[in-house]
């Protein structure tokens, strides 16, 4: 027994002794070397990293310099679904509000951004000729955008209204308020009466679309609702105004189940370029980036003048 327990012992003395079961093949010995020289190989590189970083800072703020400031301006608009309670005379008639699921939500956001309502906008106030959307190089993402769509080729080919108009719709955000009724539709541009000016109009042609639907709906009821009809198109007809002018109109659209919540808002500073959290997020990648490159460049080097072992 004791020969055994002396034979285990010098086993484990010649293997380097016993090891615990959470050391690793590294001993905490080599460890605190390797920490100590990467803390000095660190502090040796304090300038290089420090220079990197002002270069990616330098790099962004050129950038946003070159880029012009954008405003966004904001129309609110209300669902109010209702339900009619009496089947009277038209004068008559009174409402009774009932509660709408998430799914009718969604499916006004999709309304809002539709290409139909979108397409109308585009035309009637000729969004092509707009600086926004001909300038194809306003920002990373867009020109990173121009450059795969001009690369991608079909058999009719592309035309220029096509990418105008994908470069339209880019700009245009239609959002819910938490879980509120309320629709925020916005538009980005370089102007502030443009963007308020485009986003009305993307309103009015929401507008118009639901009132033509309804108008048609009740067309094929008869005459009984002639006067409801009639009172559809008088609206339909502010609508198409308010297309071509981009102004909300001030009478409400009583005949539908939305409301529009006052004028466009529209931004006083511009919303882009951001430049505080730009120069923010390219000093933390400058430090984080040149420290990870300075420790693989001096792996690479003690490799090299590494000594082989014959």
């Amino acid at each position: 027994m004791a020969r055994g327990q002396a034979v285990s012992e010098s086993t484990l003395q010649d293997a380097g002794g016993p090891h615990s079961l959470w050391q690793g093949d590294v001993s905490s010995g080599e460890v605190s070397r390797n920490l100590r020289m990467l803390r000095r190989l660190l502090r040796k590189g304090v300038p290089l990293i420090l220079l990197w970083t002002a270069f990616l800072v330098g790099l962004g703020v050129v950038y946003s310099a070159l880029l012009k400031p954008e405003y966004i301006s904001t129309v609110q608009i209300l669902l109010q679904p209702r339900q009619i309670i009496n089947d009277g005379p038209e004068d008559g008639r009174h409402y009774h509000q009932f509660v709408i699921d998430n799914q009718q939500c969604e499916t006004e956001l999709a309304l809002v951004t539709s290409q139909e309502a979108l397409r109308t906008v585009y035309s009637a106030l000729r969004i092509g000729e707009s600086p926004e959307v001909r300038n194809r190089f306003d920002s990373i993402s867009s020109t990173l955008k121009s450059l795969v769509s001009s690369s991608i080729t079909v058999s009719e080919g592309p035309t220029t209204t096509d990418y105008g108009f994908q470069r339209f719709e880019s700009r245009v955000r239609a959002r819910r308020t938490g879980l509120s009724y309320i629709l925020n539709v916005s538009y980005r541009a370089y102007d502030r009466q443009q963007a308020a000016r485009v986003v009305g109009s993307i309103v009015n042609a929401y507008v118009a679309s639901r009132l033509r639907s309804a108008a048609n709906r009740y067309k094929e009821s008869g005459p009984y609702l002639e006067r409801r009809v009639q009172l559809l198109r008088e609206q339909l007809v502010i609508a198409n105004e308010g297309v071509r002018t981009g102004k909300i109109p001030e009478k409400d659209f009583r005949e539908l189940d939305v409301r529009i919540l006052g004028q466009p808002e529209t931004t006083l500073g511009s919303v882009y370029p951001r430049r505080t959290p730009l120069v923010v997020t390219l000093t933390a990648l400058g430090l984080v980036s040149g420290s990870l490159l300075l420790l693989i460049f001096a792996q690479q080097a003690k490799k090299k003048h590494a000594v082989p072992v014959l």
